[in-house]
């Protein structure tokens, strides 16, 4: 699902049933003329399956339940059995047929069309091979990192992945989430999660990183989408869901891995891409970046610190 968050900043999450969805939405300024083939629900075999407030049909014995020729717009898909309910809201932006599991039993929603798929094993095998990189093996789990210089400093050319108890999340169901896209952490996880001789990034580390995409000084400190002159992305050139043309020229490859909520719901895979900086915005919010699948810019907010994002870990100097 996509949940956008141009007007605020906030990663605003989508909620089951009884619970607010995104508060401001972004849709694109032309018009969508394409058609998507189906919208498969995974579900419950016996649930009654809604398309906003039009009853298509009972998920069938095999699970699923397939809805044809559904045109792009905004969506709310509810699955209905017994006293269990969940509704999902499901943005169609282009001409990919969409399959959603919903799990009644654990209200989690996941999206499992095939473009996510083939994303994920393209970023499987992703090498930039115009950049030369380092390397680093992390002591604690033995796992290896690729690295890239930029502007200065070390950066890790991967999302961490090491494990902390409670405080760090892979995407459910799907065990490749965290060899591509590494672990999701609450801010007070990822002030800890770097390895020996790394940190995580602050605030300033960033403005380096920043300074060398073509940021203006004046615009660094500011909250929102900062312009970038240098066409060095921060974003891999594949793996983005709708999204125009990349060039990873800087390699730091960024993977649209989402975010985990408070709640414990994941969101936004394919589409953005959050990194924590060590630096906090008062006692419940600290800093992060964002990129995004059609913005080139790098975004700047603070939200909770209960969220769970990626990290980058930079070498200590």
């Amino acid at each position: 699902m996509i949940i956008r968050k141009y007007l605020t900043g906030k990663p605003v999450s989508l909620y089951s049933f009884n619970i607010a969805v995104a508060l401001f939405l972004f849709f694109p300024l032309q018009p969508m003329n394409a058609q998507v083939t189906y919208i498969q629900i995974i579900s419950e075999p016996g649930a009654l399956v809604y398309l906003d407030t039009n009853c298509i049909g009972k998920i069938q014995d095999d699970g699923m339940l397939n809805i044809n020729g559904v045109s792009p717009g905004r969506y709310k898909a509810t699955v209905v059995k017994g006293e269990r309910c969940m509704t999902t809201a499901i943005d169609i932006i282009d001409k990919n047929e969409r399959i959603l599991f919903i799990d009644l039993l654990n209200e989690q929603s996941e999206d499992r069309s095939p473009v996510h798929r083939a994303s994920k094993n393209d970023l499987l095998q992703y090498d930039n091979e115009l950049i030369s990189y380092g390397s680093f093996a992390d002591e604690r789990d033995g796992r290896q990192y690729k690295t890239i210089g930029i502007a200065g400093q070390t950066w890790m050319a991967e999302n961490l992945s090491y494990t902390v108890p409670g405080e760090s999340y892979v995407y459910p169901r799907d065990p490749v989430h965290e060899e591509i896209y590494g672990r999701l952490y609450t801010w007070k996880a990822a002030m800890d999660a770097c390895p020996e001789g790394w940190q995580l990034p602050s605030d300033s580390d960033w403005f380096k990183l920043e300074l060398f995409l073509g940021i203006n000084d004046s615009l660094l400190t500011t909250r929102g989408w900062r312009d970038t002159r240098n066409p060095a992305s921060l974003k891999s050139d594949i793996g983005w869901l709708a999204a125009g043309s990349s060039e990873d020229a800087a390699g730091f490859s960024a993977f649209p891995g989402g975010f985990r909520d408070h709640d414990g719901l994941f969101y936004n895979e394919g589409y953005f891409a959050y990194f924590w900086t060590s630096s906090d915005a008062g006692e419940q919010d600290a800093w992060y970046r964002v990129v995004t699948h059609d913005i080139p810019h790098v975004g700047r907010f603070s939200y909770s610190k209960k969220y769970a994002f990626s990290i980058r870990c930079v070498r200590q100097l």
